[in-house]
């Protein structure tokens, strides 16, 4: 399995799923792989981390492992949900700089992968893992646009501040704000705040 179960009573050392740790060209391995969580899992066994590395985190990988932990067991999870929404909390004032610089946009096409899957959105949408809301401009929420209603939603409350930030800047109207927590909505993707837009 991918996610360790985290209801057995050992537990062994795991590196997160969304944690690169390899020294050697993780992109170039992940990239030669068909599913990229697997390989950095892979990498992880094979390299260990060393006290002097720091690891770099995958927002897609967080959000998968948050995601099957809630699913396996919600009140286990509760932890290490938190844990990975206090790292999101702490990288939100900066993450556009890593998320959303030239070598995401320029090399790896992210910009443009995201205004052409933002333009096909049409109704009522919900974007799981919103982050800062780089997608949001690509959004057609103008009266009789594509998008009757847009709900975004982030496992981080600070993330989900910056992304209300730029909600408010796109003239964005918000019509509400609700947090959720793990323990009590075991179906929802993980513990994540939620804002609905119009």
């Amino acid at each position: 399995a991918l996610v360790p179960s985290l209801a057995t009573s050992q537990r062994e050392p795991r590196v997160p799923l969304g944690c690169r740790v390899s020294r050697r060209a993780p992109v170039a391995r992940s990239v030669a792989r068909p599913d990229p969580i697997v390989a950095r899992d892979e990498d992880a066994r094979r390299d260990p981390p060393t006290t002097s590395e720091a690891p770099t985190f995958d927002r897609r990988g967080l959000l998968v492992a948050a995601a099957a932990s809630c699913a396996s067991a919600p009140l286990a999870a509760r932890a290490d949900t938190e844990d990975i929404a206090k790292a999101y909390d702490g990288y939100a004032a900066t993450y556009d700089d890593l998320d959303g610089g030239a070598f995401a946009t320029e090399t790896l096409g992210l910009e443009k992968a995201r205004r052409d899957l933002t333009s096909r959105a049409t109704g009522d949408v919900l974007e799981l893992g919103v982050g800062t809301g780089l997608n949001l401009p690509g959004y057609d929420l103008r009266a009789g646009g594509a998008i009757r209603s847009l709900t975004a939603v982030d496992i981080s409350g600070g993330m989900l501040n910056e992304a209300r930030t730029r909600a408010d800047e796109l003239g964005f109207r918000v019509q509400t704000n609700a947090e959720f927590e793990a323990g009590r909505m075991a179906d929802a993707e993980a513990a994540a705040a939620a804002m609905a837009m119009a």
